[in-house]
């Protein structure tokens, strides 16, 4: 062999590209490079392995034979930049896929054409299974090698040098995006006639994404192959890499551009695997300068992709200003152009396609975006002209028709009638349509004319009677919206599309008032009757407690042996607390499922609310033994069973009936690390810290490392070390000492029990000085103490420190807030500008707000609210919660309400306060009961006791925190709504100015 092995392909890195999808992995064929010598290293192995000099020159002859024979296949010549370029624009901005490509083809070029696109789907296949022995097959190694050669760089290497390079083009890089093509135009070159050039969009699996390809094919006996392609964005031929590899192959530059791309394929690897605060450190150490000039560009704009799929514009920018040379690595433009879309940089945005056009022509992604820029800059017939373009480029995309219709509907409305009647279905085609429009401001029109279209081709369908009410509702008519929904899903015979029409109408009816009304009429009742209830509980719909029940009642009156009603009567006894009568439904409930109901989790429902009521009545271990949950064949139920059990249990305070589940689960399950956790939970409990902290340390050793449920066992092993008064013993014996730090710093903070925080932070920095965990606590004491100085020398060491994104991102924020406290205005606005031009305008609104200036304030917040749509930074901010709750910034909550951020809060627990003991109880539940009636109560729930969201739907998520007796960062405050106040998902509560005050006065804030 060979001695200068060659591990890396010429278009590794991968060619991930930045507005494109996953990692593309580097390749696994070894290159074998020229030795010195002529390649006297492949002979020396040969003898050393003991073959003959007999067969030895027979071997090379045979070899140089079949080299000799490839070398004369005729292969297409290489083309200058300028030339490719140009034959690139030709294609790809004359693709029309409306027009038959065979049209003005002969007979023969017809079939040909035919033949390639078969074999493109072969292609596809191939790459779609990942399998790279099948797709080297489609590769002609011989007249790739050949044009390789063609370039003239690889004088001096011997024949069996060139055997082995061509043994690697055998194994070639799966290229992400040949999932799938379309293929745009055929080209015969004059110097190669046997050859065709190809020109294809590529997209990737998903079908989300595109580039733009070149392929060289020809016949190899019967069967076309593939013998070079490009990939326009990145650059050059793939056989053009080749070369320029082979030439710097013993180059200390191509060293520098191979360690390059080792941290891009690392980076990438961690992409892969979710952690993205390594792929960015990765990424940080990656820097192509010093590589040959040949790769520099292309090295620039494959980092600047990369920054930018993980979300740091800011670097990605830096990368491909670093570009020299446009036309050699077109994509620079590409990139540029998504950086300044998501800015909403139109101006700057179209400079960039424009750019990409002129050297390429455009994909119909960067097509589709341009358009959306024209059209907001308000350039409405150039937006139309390029949206006409796209559906040339893709005729069946809806989206484009619909974009056609909005921004034009007079118009185009003849070629939106053709496009419809084209379609195999015109209904659902129109309905397709009306999806696309109905949000948008400009779409009454566009309604209009989809709903005369549909009433002409049928006027009685389901399709006619939901665009009505689509149309209705958008115009206010809910009466007229609500009874067309109601048509259509008595119309419509699919059961899915019929469980939509019947969703929109309770919804409609549910806005009118009339919930009760909505059941009588539905076209299916127990449908309508699960719809009614899901959206009720899901705080989508408006229902007191007493037309809850009316609607249960009724429905077990038409339908007493639907299980969903069942179930839901067992609820509201349970809530009644006649658990006999409960118990008594839910069995009924089990006994009556259908299969239906499987499909609805109903059977989960009534299984799990049985099981909880025989805990709360004493019979957990007859609840354990006979209630089936968990594994599809029951194999782990009675695991699921113990872990749920336990949890009733030990949050209802039965500590009896706990140790009885434990002993049984111990019987059959002594190896369940969970089994341990509760027996510490019932220890502590009972005090005897000793065994709670053995019983503990058993569970732990029985998890695997990277167990989620290390942090379950540490902090409830910290607690009982605190509680049993021996915090320090517990630390010496841990031998994971960050670890231990990080729970009993946990545990301390959520006691406020701030000496014995400091003592151990003291006494962990002894030993584990460099620990990162001691600046994040060190960061969060001086934070809490509004230590504005020692915070931010603490956050600034972190910072510098941290490989968690979101962790350096909330420290900025927080030194933003520290800078403005402490006066420091000039340094604010540096570190926000450091961040996004937008940041500024937050940090002045701060500064203005905190000083009075709230004219000043108000239009600098909605200047910030409409980019980023971020409101909820100003409600939340540590500054000073009530700065922003004043009437000044009325016109800031009604454009941007704090509902807006209600599904971005995972648990759905909204706001509490920064001050605790200042929470004015008694005038919070005035101004709750002010606005929604004498039947809301305020209820505590702590920390342990998180409400689920989907079974416990009357908590509205409300600003109200601690009571007297309970520590800083105890127990939430809830408004438990039992009259269902109008959008209570919404939080519109809080936008009641009364309640509004309270939450201000109690300094509650978003969190």
């Amino acid at each position: 062999m060979s001695n200068a092995p060659w591990q890396q392909q010429p278009n590794w890195p991968p060619t991930q590209p930045s507005r494109f999808g996953d990692d593309l992995q580097p390749i696994k064929a070894e290159l074998i490079q020229p030795s010195g010598g002529g390649g006297r290293g492949c002979f020396v192995a040969l003898l050393l392995a003991g073959g003959c000099l007999a067969f030895l020159a027979m071997v090379g002859v045979g070899v140089y034979l079949g080299f000799q024979n490839s070398s004369s296949t005729a292969v297409a010549r290489q083309l200058s930049v300028d030339e490719s370029l140009a034959l690139a624009r030709e294609a790809f901005n004359n693709f029309d896929a409306t027009v038959d490509p065979t049209a003005n083809l002969s007979a023969e070029q017809a079939a040909e054409w035919r033949e390639i696109g078969s074999f493109f789907r072969h292609v596809e296949r191939t790459a779609i299974k990942k399998d790279s022995t099948a797709l080297g097959e489609l590769i002609d190694d011989r007249r790739m090698l050949q044009r390789i050669d063609d370039t003239g760089r690889l004088i001096g290497w011997n024949t069996l040098d060139r055997v082995n390079l061509r043994k690697s083009l055998r194994d070639p890089h799966i290229e992400e995006f040949w999932a799938h093509f379309v293929l745009v135009n055929m080209v015969t070159p004059d110097d190669a006639a046997e050859t065709r050039i190809v020109h294809a969009f590529g997209y990737n699996e998903e079908k989300s994404e595109q580039a733009e390809f070149r392929f060289w094919l020809a016949k190899r006996q019967e069967d076309w192959k593939i013998y070079d392609w490009q990939r326009f964005d990145i650059g050059m031929p793939e056989s053009e890499e080749w070369s320029y590899r082979a030439d710097y192959y013993d180059d200390p530059r191509m060293k520098l551009y191979e360690a390059f791309a080792t941290k891009m394929v690392e980076s990438d690897g961690y992409s892969a695997s979710g952690e993205l605060d390594k792929a960015k450190q990765a990424l940080r150490r990656a820097n192509p300068t010093g590589s040959p000039r040949e790769f520099l560009d292309r090295g620039w704009l494959l980092l600047g992709y990369r920054w930018r799929l993980l979300g740091d514009d800011k670097e990605g920018m830096r990368c491909f200003d670093q570009i020299k040379d446009p036309a050699q690595t077109p994509g620079v433009h590409i990139g540029r152009f998504y950086t300044h879309f998501v800015s909403n940089d139109w101006e700057a945005a179209l400079k960039e396609s424009d750019g990409y056009e002129a050297l390429v022509g455009l994909t119909p992604d960067l097509l589709r975006s341009k358009a959306e820029a024209l059209s907001n800059l308000g350039r409405t017939d150039e937006a139309v002209a390029a949206n006409r373009r796209l559906l040339r480029m893709e005729p069946e995309n809806p989206s484009t028709v619909a974009e056609l219709l909005v921004l034009a509907p007079e118009e185009t409305a003849a070629e939106v009638t053709q496009w419809l009647e084209r379609q195999s279905s015109p209904l659902e085609s129109a309905e397709s349509l009306v999806n696309h429009v109905a949000w948008r401001e400009q779409g009454g029109i566009a309604m209009r004319f989809l709903e005369s279209f549909v009433r002409e081709k049928a006027g009685d369908s389901a399709q006619a009677a939901a665009l009505a009410a689509r149309i209705a509702e958008n115009e206010g008519d809910l009466p007229k919206a609500a009874e067309n929904f109601r048509l259509a899903a008595e119309r419509e015979t699919d059961a899915t599309k019929r469980s939509g029409y019947d969703y929109n109408y309770v919804s409609v009816m549910a806005r009118l008032g009339r919930v009760l009304e909505a059941y009588e009429h539905g076209s299916n009742q127990s449908e309508t009757f699960n719809s009614i209830v899901w959206q009720y509980e899901e705080s989508e719909i408006e229902l007191s407690d007493d037309e809850f029940a009316k609607l249960v009642a009724r429905h077990r009156e038409l339908h007493p042996d639907n299980a969903s009603g069942l179930y839901r009567a067992a609820q509201l006894r349970m809530a009644e607390n006649d658990l006999a009568e409960a118990e008594r439904l839910l069995r009924e409930g089990i006994s009556k499922l259908t299969e239906s109901d499987k499909e609805e989790f109903i059977d989960d429902e009534l299984q799990t609310a049985l099981q909880s009521l025989l805990a709360r009545t004493g019979r957990a271990v007859e609840a354990y033994e006979s209630v089936s949950v968990g594994g599809e064949n029951g194999e782990d139920a009675d695991v699921v069973a113990f872990e749920q059990l336990a949890d009733t249990l030990s949050n209802s305070d039965r500590w009896t009936d706990l140790d009885l589940l434990i002993q049984r689960h111990r019987a059959k399950h002594a190896d369940d690390p969970m089994l341990h956790y509760y027996e510490g939970q019932l220890r502590v409990r009972q005090e005897r810290w000793f065994e709670a902290t053995a019983a503990l340390r058993r569970g732990r050793d029985l998890l695997d490392e990277e167990d989620y449920r290390h942090n379950l066992f540490g902090f409830l092993l910290a607690q009982a070390a605190l509680n049993g008064g021996n915090w320090q013993q517990f630390y010496a014996e841990e031998t994971d000492k960050p670890r231990a730090f990080n729970h009993l710093c946990q545990a301390f903070r959520s006691r406020g029990d701030l000496e014995n925080w400091r003592q151990v932070r003291d006494r962990h920095r002894q030993l584990f000085p460099w620990d990162n965990e001691l600046l994040r606590q060190d960061a969060e004491a001086a934070r809490q103490d509004r230590d504005d100085t020692k915070f931010l020398e603490v956050s600034d060491k972190l910072i510098k420190s941290s490989d968690r994104a979101w962790e350096v991102n909330t420290l900025r924020e927080q030194r933003l807030i520290a800078f403005v406290r402490s006066g420091q205005f000039d340094a604010a606005r540096r570190a926000a500008a450091e961040q996004s031009p937008s940041e500024t305008w937050k940090v002045d609104a701060l500064i203005a707000a905190s000083q009075g200036d709230h004219a000043v304030a108000l239009p600098l917040a909605m200047k910030y609210a409409e980019r980023e749509d971020r409101a909820y930074e100003f409600y939340q901010n540590d500054l000073d919660a009530s700065l922003f709750m004043r009437p000044e910034y009325r016109p800031l909550h009604e454009q941007h309400p704090i509902a807006r951020i209600y599904y971005a809060v995972e648990d759905q627990w909204l706001l509490t306060t920064s001050e605790p003991p200042r929470l004015n109880r008694e005038q919070v539940e005035q101004a709750v009961r002010a606005v929604f009636g004498e039947t809301f109560r305020i209820t505590a729930t702590s920390d342990d006791e998180r409400p689920d969201s989907t079974q416990s739907p009357l908590f509205i998520i409300e600003a109200i925190a601690a009571a007297e007796g309970v520590s800083p960062s105890g127990s939430r405050w809830f408004v438990q709504a039992h009259a269902r106040p109008i959008g209570c998902s919404l939080l519109d509560a809080i936008e009641y100015p009364d309640i509004r005050i309270a939450c201000q006065q109690s300094r509650g804030y978003l969190v």
